[in-house]
C-alpha cells in the first residue's frame, strides 16, 4: 500500500501539471460585418460573440466600396458578411474593389433580392476571383449556425451558392443563349463585325 502511494506521490505533481495546462486555442475566424439593415446587424453582432469559432472584429452600417475597403486594411479579417438589401451591378462592383485591396479576405454576401444585371455581374466576378466567396438570399438562412457553418467553408477557402442564385446564373446564361439562336444568320454577321 505504502508503496502505491509513493509511485502515485511522486506522479501525481506531474498528472497535476498535464490536467491543468491550458488547452490550445481555437483557430478563430475573424469575422467582420457590414448590414444595411438595422436589426440585421444587430442580429449579427450580438448572435457571433456566442459561436465558437467566430471572432467579430467589426461591424458596420457602411456598405460603400471605400468603407468596405478601408475596414478590410484596419482590421484584416478573414471573412467579410456583407448584407445588401438588393444585389445589383453596383453592389458587385463594391466586391471587386474589396478584392482588388485586399485579395485574401474571403466573402459572404446576403441579399434580399437580385437583378439580372447583378447576377450576371457576379458571375463575372466569380470567373475572375481566386478568393473564396458564398452568395446567399437572406430568406433562405433559417440559423445563426447555418450561417456560421457557411462562414467556417468561405475561410476554409470554399464557393458557396445558394440555390435560387445557382438558378439566376443559370437562367441568365440561357436566355443569352436563346437570344443568340433567334438571330438571322445576317444578323449574327452584323453582331460578328
Amino acid at each position: 500500500g505504502h508503496a502505491l502511494a509513493r509511485v502515485y506521490g511522486a506522479a501525481l505533481p506531474t498528472l497535476l501539471a498535464e490536467a491543468i495546462r491550458p488547452l490550445p486555442e481555437l483557430q478563430r475566424v475573424k469575422l467582420y460585418i457590414a448590414e444595411e439593415q438595422y436589426i440585421l446587424r444587430k442580429a449579427y453582432e450580438s448572435l457571433f460573440p456566442l459561436e465558437p469559432g467566430i471572432e467579430v472584429v467589426g461591424v458596420s452600417g457602411k456598405i460603400t466600396g471605400e468603407a468596405l475597403v478601408g475596414a478590410a486594411q484596419d482590421l484584416a479579417p478573414d471573412v467579410m458578411l456583407l448584407g445588401f438589401n438588393v444585389l445589383q451591378q453596383d453592389t458587385v462592383e463594391q466586391l471587386r474593389m474589396i478584392r482588388e485591396s485586399c485579395p485574401d479576405v474571403s466573402m459572404v454576401v446576403l441579399c434580399a433580392h437580385y437583378d439580372v444585371k447583378g447576377i450576371r455581374a457576379i458571375r463575372d466576378f466569380s470567373r475572375d476571383s481566386q478568393t473564396a466567396c458564398a452568395f446567399l438570399l437572406k430568406h433562405t438562412v433559417d440559423t445563426v449556425g447555418q450561417l456560421a457553418q457557411v462562414i467556417n467553408s468561405v475561410a476554409e477557402g470554399r464557393v458557396v451558392l445558394d440555390p435560387a442564385v445557382m438558378e439566376g446564373l443559370i437562367a441568365g446564361e440561357e436566355s443569352e443563349a436563346s437570344l443568340l439562336k433567334e438571330l438571322a444568320p445576317a444578323e449574327m454577321e452584323v453582331l460578328g463585325w
